[in-house]
């Protein structure tokens, strides 16, 4: 009896590693998947932005303002806790990319109303964010996964890379890669 229990233990043991090791590989294809249907598509922006700048001031600003060699594109959901500690990875990142000079705007998009975005300034972030309360900027890139909501991007709003270094250092990696060292990258 005690010999089946031990048995029975283990081969649910089995079963649930092979279990997670098939989900695992359903995420892997899923993510290529992502990665592979973004490579090279044209991200959607509003021609005009509402951008609160550094001084606090709500101004309408045109995408045509933003026209460096590259540009990462995020959306911080203002609604989700832990995503709103996305705003101090973003503060070092732009601060470090400020330092080594990079030709890089940072479009931060938040969905937040006109009246909270004092707010965000609680939380120490300096620089400047779009207000997109009505989520525009998810809607018209179909992009509801969190994990898939931030961009580098090209010129011509052409994605390079997909996904958020926030939560993937790998991601930050490979970000700063081509952002420091771009002299060496082909588009």
């Amino acid at each position: 009896m005690r010999r089946n229990y031990f048995f029975l233990i283990f081969l649910l043991f089995l079963i649930s590693c092979n279990f997670s090791s098939n989900e695992n590989k359903e995420w892997k294809k899923h993510v290529e998947a992502m990665i592979n249907s973004w490579k090279g598509k044209t991200i959607i922006l509003p021609d005009t932005l509402m951008v609160v700048d550094k001084d606090n001031s709500l101004q309408k600003r045109c995408l045509r303002e933003f026209q460096s060699k590259f540009k990462i594109v995020t959306f911080i959901d203002a609604s989700c806790s832990a995503c709103l500690n996305n705003f101090s990875y973003w503060e070092a990142f732009i601060d470090e990319s400020k330092l080594k000079r990079c030709d890089c705007d940072f479009l931060v998009f938040v969905n937040i109303d006109k009246l909270e975005w004092m707010d965000i300034r609680s939380l120490k972030f300096t620089y400047p964010f779009i207000i997109d309360s009505t989520c525009q900027f998810v809607e018209k890139n179909c992009i509801y996964d969190k994990r898939f909501q931030t961009f580098l991007v090209n010129e011509k709003n052409e994605v390079i890379v997909i996904g958020d270094p926030t939560v993937n250092k790998e991601l930050g990696i490979l970000y700063k890669d081509i952002l420091f060292n771009s002299t060496n990258y082909q588009l």
